[in-house]
């Protein structure tokens, strides 16, 4: 008896009788399959890992749970990053960045054709709370046009709070006069595992308030948080995290997996309480 390609079920002798049955069904999971975000598409290759057999994609349309295991265990997914915290609302760190980096890269791109036989790099230092706006813009555009009188010189320069660029000349020419060299987050960083523990909470309340009127319909609710914080951490890191006390939540297990390497997941300590 041949096991389903659709359904990984050996009910069917056949997979035409199994497609025949349920085709709409199998159809509508490899639709969902293509719309998965990148932590989901990891999340389900750790399932598959740990030996989950029956991994179905949304079972209840685009609300809570993101996947439901062996047709019993609730998983939600999500992505375990940095937060400023600020008032009520954390803002992911990344958010700053990309809303700053590539404006500044595109500005850069307007001095290609200025000649010079070399370039110069530029190191871009922010912080929060720092507003990307058309006149920080073009406070940024100002100085690197006061710098092409001096491009043989180091120079730092405060743009305005939160943000300062510092030029250095480069040894060659590159694509464009000028050119990032280093981007300092003053904002990130610091020890690893107490970072994860901090962030831990922030987390929590998101999935918990997300899942909180659909938790009465599956007995076991797992969390996958993938960890953009630790990346692919080792076992004494592991050690170090699960030392402190434990973390209270409504979710029966919390994995993190790493996103370089999705094999390498761990539970972390929790206390059970009630939604």
């Amino acid at each position: 008896m041949r096991s389903c390609k659709w359904c990984d079920s050996s009910r069917f002798r056949r997979r035409t009788e199994c497609f025949t049955r349920h085709g709409e069904e199998h159809q509508a999971r490899l639709k969902n399959n293509h719309k998965m975000k990148k932590e989901e598409k990891i999340a389900k290759s750790y399932l598959q890992h740990i030996g989950a057999i029956n991994i179905v994609y949304e079972p209840d349309g685009n609300i809570p749970p993101d996947f439901l295991v062996d047709g019993e265990i609730a998983v939600e997914v999500r992505r375990l990053n940095q937060h400023y915290v600020k008032g009520e609302e954390p803002e992911p760190l990344e958010e700053l960045e990309f809303s700053l980096l590539p404006k500044i890269k595109s500005l850069f791109k307007e001095y290609a054709k200025v000649p010079s036989s070399y370039s110069v790099y530029v190191t871009v230092d922010f912080e929060r709370p720092l507003e990307v706006s058309k006149d920080l813009i073009r406070e940024i555009k100002k100085e690197l046009d006061l710098h092409i009188s001096m491009l043989d010189q180091k120079r730092k320069v405060n743009i305005a709070p939160g943000l300062s660029l510092a030029f250095m000349p480069a040894s060659k020419r590159h694509e464009s006069l000028f050119v990032t060299g280093i981007t300092i987050d003053g904002d990130s960083g610091g020890l690893v595992v107490a970072n994860i523990y901090d962030h831990l909470p922030l987390m929590l309340k998101d999935k918990e308030k997300k899942v909180k009127n659909y938790f009465p319909k599956y007995k076991t609710w797992w969390l996958l948080l993938i960890d953009a914080i630790g990346y692919n951490m080792e076992d004494h890191d592991w050690q170090q995290l699960n030392a402190n006390p434990p973390t209270k939540t409504i979710f029966d297990k919390i994995i993190l997996v790493s996103p370089i390497d999705y094999t390498n997941g761990n539970e972390i300590k929790t206390e059970k309480i009630l939604p």
